[in-house]
């Protein structure tokens, strides 16, 4: 079961890896342009996080949810719907 934390500690720790830092230093409420995160990183991130997921992710969430925090809770949204529909429950904490 993936929640929404389980989404926002997936990307804290993918971030902290391609930064090279602590994942105590990433703020979730954070821009994903405070990380320099260029448009090749997004394509990444996004590529990763849907094998991770295993639920296909447009690269264009990363800007209409710019920060982990709304996108954690978007894509649990999101994976919500597509669960109901596979009969597998994602909770939100």
């Amino acid at each position: 079961m993936k929640t929404d934390q389980a989404i926002a500690e997936w990307m804290i720790n993918y971030l902290a890896n391609l930064l090279d830092i602590d994942p105590n230093q990433i703020e979730t409420n954070l821009s994903f342009d405070n990380f320099g995160l260029d448009s090749f990183d997004a394509a990444q991130l996004t590529a990763e996080m849907s094998e991770w997921l295993n639920f296909d992710i447009e690269i264009s969430v990363i800007y209409d949810y710019p920060s982990i925090d709304e996108l954690s809770l978007f894509l649990c949204t999101e994976l919500q719907t597509e669960l109901q529909r596979r009969n597998i429950p994602c909770a939100q904490q």
